[in-house]
């Protein structure tokens, strides 16, 4: 189920892309609405999709992460970014179907293998952050949180996360 999930989750992130691909192609265009509102629309329902998503971590396993076990945080928001912004432009450059649907799957399939499969850009507009938190044992995790930690002296709580996998935690 948590394999699925993370699917779900990956492909949440690629939504964006998807819609712009069909709204610049003709492909999923509402009759009679012009296409900034068809774009608007669809934005719309991947952020609603997006936010179903988090609702789903909710029932996800708990796990607590002392904040004296922390050694090291690392903003990664503006990292992870950048990778999927070229995503983004490799994927949009293509005007064929066939072939953007090809390369969808292959980064589809390459991200879900990689710790960045839960990056999703509306997390950021719903004002979450991206860290790698180290800890004691030397594990580097995947922390997503509203919190804005800078350093392992000021998080002053432990951390309440739900584990998507063995290296991506979420607060919701």
């Amino acid at each position: 189920m948590k394999s699925l999930f993370r699917i779900v989750l990956t492909l949440s992130s690629f939504l964006p892309a998807i819609i712009i691909f069909g709204v610049c192609n003709d492909l999923w265009l509402i009759p009679r609405i012009p296409n900034y509102l068809t774009f608007a629309i669809y934005m719309l329902l991947a952020f609603a999709f997006s936010c179903i998503t988090l609702k789903v971590v909710k029932k996800f396993e708990n796990t607590v992460i002392k904040k004296e076990d922390v050694t090291f945080i690392e903003v990664v928001n503006d990292s992870f970014i950048t990778v999927y912004i070229s995503y983004f432009f490799i994927l949009l450059v293509t005007t064929k179907p066939e072939i953007f649907f090809c390369l969808f799957i292959l980064f589809l399939v390459l991200v879900h293998h990689f710790k960045f499969s839960c990056f999703n850009i509306f997390y950021l507009i719903m004002r979450y952050n991206f860290y790698y938190i180290t800890i004691k044992n030397r594990a580097r995790i995947l922390v997503i949180t509203k919190k804005e930690l800078k350093s392992s002296a000021n998080i002053g709580v432990d951390l309440n996360l739900k584990r998507v996998n063995n290296f991506t935690f979420i607060e919701v």
